[in-house]
């Protein structure tokens, strides 16, 4: 989060929630002492390496499968710590359209410009998806993307969702606008009138604080 924040200084919401010292000092010295910790999530095993006894996610049960499109599934609010920046600048520089499930509470007029349209989180909040994206700097519980991958619908996440190595999800890392439009770019989410659009033209991290 603090990373985040430097990245996006402009945002009123990625240097809250920060946990009183003593509290993060308690919690460390917890850990520190955990003979094993058990955890689906790669990146949490990541960070306690030998410690670490991984488990395999549980998908959620099969559905329909969803219409598929050429809209770009947002599955969170509107924040910098779901990665919002990211793909915004993404978005931007690839013309693509971007359905968001949830609140925006960055703020005001965050994707002004740009294709957007809002969606419940309802059974059909995966139609029309060409893929769902989650830029996350921070995330536990990545519910809404096993059910993408249980619905055959392609996932780029970043490495903070722990998803990597799963079928069907792309991990890229966190804050990396160039790797995520390149993946993007991949899997052919463009629509027609972009279709000139070629590796150099790609935003990287410096140049996207936008």
């Amino acid at each position: 989060m603090d990373n985040a924040a430097q990245l996006h200084p402009e945002s009123r919401t990625l240097a809250d929630f920060r946990a009183d010292d003593s509290l993060a000092r308690a919690e460390r010295e917890a850990l520190g002492c955990a003979r094993t910790v058990v955890t689906p999530h790669t990146e949490i095993a990541r960070l306690f390496g030998p410690k670490a006894r991984r488990l395999e996610w549980a998908l959620p049960p099969a559905t329909t499968p969803p219409r598929r499109g050429t809209k770009i599934i947002f599955p969170a609010s509107t924040l910098g710590r779901k990665g919002a920046y990211e793909l915004r600048a993404a978005a931007r520089n690839l013309e693509l359209e971007i359905v968001i499930v949830g609140a925006e509470l960055e703020e005001h007029g965050f994707w002004s410009g740009m294709r957007t349209s809002s969606k419940v989180y309802d059974e059909t909040w995966l139609d029309e998806a060409s893929a769902v994206v989650l830029p996350s700097f921070v995330e536990h519980q990545p519910r809404r993307l096993l059910q993408a991958v249980q619905s055959g619908v392609p996932v780029i996440a970043s490495s903070a969702c722990g998803l990597g190595g799963l079928d069907g999800v792309i991990s890229i890392p966190e804050g990396d606008v160039g790797a995520l439009q390149l993946e993007l770019m991949k899997l052919d989410c463009r629509p027609l009138a972009s279709s000139t659009f070629t590796e150099s033209d790609i935003v990287h991290p410096a140049a996207a604080q936008v």
